[in-house]
């Protein structure tokens, strides 16, 4: 885990969250969690945003070293170098840094001192970022399939996201998710190039960039056969997650990991925008009783795809 991913801002209590098992999540000290938030005991509920230190400034005067304004604050250089995203040693007077607040002030911040409440500057560490689109809109032009076990693809797909975002975010707390919906009565390449706008802007300053657009597929009982991933990015991450559903949902069949230039179709999601990393889901038929009822468990799969997400793309 790298420096600044340790020193995220807050941290939303999530359900079977303990002052333990958040602290080895983030890398901060139980102690300092319950110093930064006034806490007298390890009682913690679910929803409470816990403020774990992020920054403040640091402005430089003369003769400070990047060595120097580093220990004093307890951190290394290379530390402060990767928060403040410095390639080498050099500093001058007047320039402001970022260094950690941790809730107490260092020896040499006399002329540094912070007026707002500990917590209050948000921490600028480039982040991690998943964007989940909802690949239909809920009215109109292309609804999406429906499925008699499962209902519509839409609805089905909306409950799905809102699952993985929870499933990821437990995995690993400094992963920024947003879930975006399609717009509605468009034609297919107007929708999609409306809809991953906002998704290029919420990716743009991230560290490690994701987007998943999620489906299922309406084709008949005796052709859904197989799980399928389009892919404009990671070959290698889009052949695993196939392979995971097809075994998730016992096809049995060839697993389809295709780029979406070799795609007929689809291809507004990919070709109009400049996002590295999008990969179209459609792990299983909605047709297929045998698909369905395993489908009919989100929990589940929502869990495969949050790990195999937070596996290859964001544990460091």
């Amino acid at each position: 885990m790298s420096f600044c991913d340790k020193i995220s801002n807050s941290y939303e209590v999530l359900s079977g969250d303990t002052l333990y098992g958040i602290s080895r999540k983030t890398g901060v000290d139980v102690n300092q969690i319950k110093e930064l938030n006034g806490l007298t005991n390890d009682t913690i509920s679910l929803g409470q945003v816990l403020n774990l230190g992020g920054t403040k400034p640091y402005t430089v005067r003369h003769g400070d070293t990047l060595y120097g304004i580093a220990k004093n604050h307890g951190i290394t250089a290379e530390e402060l170098k990767e928060i403040n995203g410095l390639t080498d040693n050099t500093i001058h007077k007047g320039q402001e840094l970022k260094i950690p607040d941790n809730g107490k002030e260092a020896a040499d911040d006399v002329n540094n001192t912070n007026d707002s409440k500990t917590g209050e500057y948000k921490q600028n560490c480039p982040k991690d970022k998943l964007a989940i689109v909802v690949g239909h809109p809920p009215s109109g032009k292309g609804t999406g399939a429906k499925s008699e076990i499962l209902g519509s693809e839409r609805e089905y797909n909306v409950a799905l996201a809102t699952l993985i975002k929870q499933e990821i975010i437990s995995l690993n707390s400094n992963i920024e998710v947003k879930i975006f919906n399609v717009p509605v009565n468009s034609s297919y390449t107007q929708r999609m190039k409306k809809t991953y706008v906002p998704v290029e802007s919420f990716l743009d300053d991230a560290k490690k960039k994701v987007a998943l657009e999620l489906h299922f597929n309406a084709f008949k009982p005796e052709k859904g056969n197989y799980s399928k991933v389009i892919y404009k990015g990671d070959k290698g991450f889009s052949d695993d997650l196939s392979q995971s559903f097809d075994k998730h949902f016992k096809a049995n069949g060839q697993p389809h990991s295709k780029h979406y230039k070799e795609n007929p179709r689809g291809q507004a999601s990919f070709s109009q925008n400049n996002i590295p990393n999008i990969y179209l889901l459609e792990p299983f038929f909605g047709d297929n009783t045998k698909h369905a009822n395993i489908a009919k468990d989100k929990s589940s799969l929502s869990k495969l795809i949050a790990r195999e997400i937070n596996s290859y793309w964001f544990k460091n």
